[in-house]
């Protein structure tokens, strides 16, 4: 239910605030002012609600629910807020360079501030819905995994989504799949830029049971090789994924000054 929950919420909210983007050409906003922007967003309404409960019927019929089904977890609020920031940093960069060199035409000179404003609060969409998606779309395998499943979902999604534009003007596709282009490439840096930094160093989620372990660096990994070597793979492991572990090692030693803690089984080693 929750995947489908995220999903539908996600282009629900690409389908809302992505029908205010400033484009005055193919717009009456220049006739109808405010009236044209009220119009805009009952329209992005229409749009979100179907696909959000259409996201949950499929979530329902396609997801099989049992004992080992993966618990979604939350992510950190710190990292949240890094995520969010990151893309929309980058989003309003790349934006910003296509409004001053001309490649992207949002009359962005004719009405500047409400341009900008939209590209920021996008920006910041974007950002939130890479963090309600990314538990769902993790993979314990490879980082980059993430940003290419988040770039084939929410990126094309997008390119399709201004696609329509170029359907009903005539001569408008190239500047339609230049822009959107152009804004899936800005997310797909960002995506990677907070695979590899940002939730890299945070927790993973065991797919078994649901719970969530601190995941160490690759330096961390190596000094702690360099320095205990092998035999502390299994009492840092044992601390790291249950910290209460720490209180109960007894490195006391036995008869004949063994140091293996006690507080640890053997085979951890």
């Amino acid at each position: 239910m929750q995947t489908g929950i995220r999903f539908g919420l996600s282009f629900a909210l690409i389908y809302l605030f992505g029908m205010q983007e400033v484009i005055v050409e193919s717009s009456p906003f220049a006739t109808y002012g405010f009236e044209y922007i009220k119009y805009q967003f009952f329209m992005g309404i229409g749009d979100a609600i179907p696909v959000f409960m259409l996201c949950i019927v499929i979530a329902l019929f396609t997801i099989k629910n049992n004992d080992k089904e993966i618990i979604v977890q939350n992510i950190k609020m710190v990292e949240r807020l890094c995520a969010i920031s990151i893309i929309t940093i980058s989003f309003l960069i790349e934006r910003t360079v296509g409004y001053e060199i001309g490649i992207i035409h949002s009359n962005c000179d004719t009405y500047t501030v409400p341009c900008y404003i939209w590209t920021v609060l996008f920006g910041m969409i974007l950002g939130y819905i890479y963090t309600i998606l990314y538990p769902v779309l993790f993979s314990e395998r490879k980082w980059i995994h993430v940003p290419i499943r988040f770039i084939l979902i929410i990126g094309v999604n997008w390119i399709i989504f201004n696609s329509f534009i170029g359907l009903i003007m005539k001569g408008a596709m190239p500047g339609v799949l230049l822009r959107s282009g152009l804004d899936v490439i800005a997310l797909f840096i960002a995506s990677c830029i907070i695979g590899r930094f940002i939730y890299s160093q945070g927790r993973k989620t065991d797919r078994r049971t649901g719970s969530r372990a601190w995941v160490k660096s690759q330096p961390i990994a190596k000094l702690e090789k360099r320095i205990f070597g092998k035999r502390c793979k299994g009492v840092f492991k044992a601390v790291c994924e249950r910290p209460e572990n720490f209180k109960s090692l007894d490195f006391s030693g036995a008869e004949g000054g063994s140091r293996t803690p006690t507080g640890v089984e053997p085979g951890g080693f």
